[in-house]
């Protein structure tokens, strides 16, 4: 989503681009991004869904060893993870390697900064940071996010997936893309880092329609919505199911959503369907109600079974997802969220085990939960402990 958002930024500038969008990708194409490098003026790095520093720092250092000349430019999530849980001249001196980093949304910047960068003295850009000033002198920084306007950040243009060299190949095998509701995510779940590092943003209702009529008129006939949650504000998404119904594009759509929220809405579902909506990805996390009140999710689990029954008569399938292993989880809870989970009718279940972010709620309240790190990713608490759960989901 990210690459293709940036290429149009690109595009549109009068920039060629080619995409590596993967994990390991010098294992993977290292040939091929060599030789990319080496014709190139400019590195775009994506932190996003990294907590790790450590895969970008090599990354850095590979695009440099390959092509000294080259400009770098990171950004993405992970930076504003890394500033969080350290500061910025510790986060600069690991990324040395870049030239410079950008906090915040992207667009609206990165077409700018692509030009910028090619200049002797660059002019200071909302929230970017250039690691190496004119003269060697301190960091010139803006660390403060970038927030776009999201209505209007560019439309990506889904056609540049068959005309760009994406993984080394041109991309004509993609059959679906990715697109976004919105950004982040009104709920504050205490173990979700979402919203410490963006700001809850929806996207309008003829926005999102004009997003699916681009997918359509590129040749896609799948879209997925990739956002945190697409049910809320409920006025917004009937408003949306409304418009693309009248549309009536063939484009089957799935998306992540909190469907306990339509509890008082019977007539969503059908909507939904009529819209285009096929599949739901929901984040139950727990089927414990003293486990979804300190998630600070508070589900009404005995609404789910009626309201799965609604999105099945609709033709909506369902997959639920869970975590495991919050304070207070035990063997039994795990028990009571499988009779829960049983009792649903969900189309699949997908489990995985609890992650401690820094910065978040559940972080801060360590103390309290009697939770500690004997090391990065690995938890504990009086309850369970991570070595507990199966290896399968870890």
């Amino acid at each position: 989503m990210t690459s293709i958002v940036l290429a149009t930024c690109l595009d549109a500038a009068g920039h060629d681009a080619s995409i590596f969008d993967d994990n390991d990708v010098f294992d993977k194409y290292g040939c091929e991004i060599r030789e990319q490098l080496r014709e190139a003026d400019i590195a775009l790095v994506s932190t996003t869904y990294l907590q790790n520093v450590k895969p970008i720092k090599a990354v850095l250092a590979e695009i440099r060893r390959t092509a000294p000349g080259i400009k770098i430019v990171v950004g993405g999530q992970g930076l504003m993870y890394w500033e969080h849980s350290s500061c910025l001249a510790d986060v600069a001196q690991t990324l040395s390697d870049a030239d410079a980093l950008v906090f915040g949304d992207a667009e609206g910047v990165v077409e700018r900064l692509v030009e910028e960068l090619q200049q002797p003295s660059p002019k200071p850009l909302g929230g970017t940071v250039y690691l190496h000033p004119a003269g060697g002198g301190p960091l010139e920084s803006d660390s403060s996010p970038n927030w776009a306007a999201i209505d209007d950040t560019p439309i990506p243009d889904w056609g540049l997936l068959r005309r760009l060299q994406i993984n080394g190949a041109l991309g004509s095998e993609f059959t679906e893309v990715s697109l976004e509701e919105g950004r982040v995510c009104a709920f504050k779940c205490s173990y979700c880092a979402f919203p410490l590092y963006n700001r809850f943003r929806r996207k309008s209702a003829d926005r999102i329609v004009r997003e699916i009529e681009s997918v359509y008129e590129a040749g896609f006939r799948k879209a997925a919505f990739v956002g945190a949650e697409f049910f809320h504000p409920i006025p917004v998404v009937r408003e949306t199911a409304q418009k693309l119904a009248a549309r009536a594009l063939p484009v089957d759509i799935w998306v992540f959503g909190r469907i306990d929220l339509m509890a008082k809405h019977p007539d969503l579902p059908r909507l939904l369907a009529r819209a285009g909506i096929r599949h739901i990805n929901f984040g139950l996390e727990s089927g414990d109600h003293a486990i979804q009140q300190a998630m600070n999710k508070k589900i009404q689990l005995e609404r789910i079974p009626e309201i799965m029954e609604w999105l099945h008569e609709a033709g909506i399938s369902v997959a639920a997802s869970l975590v495991l292993g919050f304070p207070g989880e035990t063997h039994e809870t795990v028990r009571r969220t499988a009779a829960v989970v049983s009792g649903c009718g969900f189309d699949s279940v997908m489990i995985h085990s609890l992650q401690v972010v820094p910065g978040t709620p559940l972080w801060k309240r360590r103390e309290e939960f009697e939770l500690s790190m004997p090391r990065p990713r690995v938890w504990m608490h009086k309850t369970m402990g991570l070595h507990e759960l199966p290896e399968e989901i870890l």
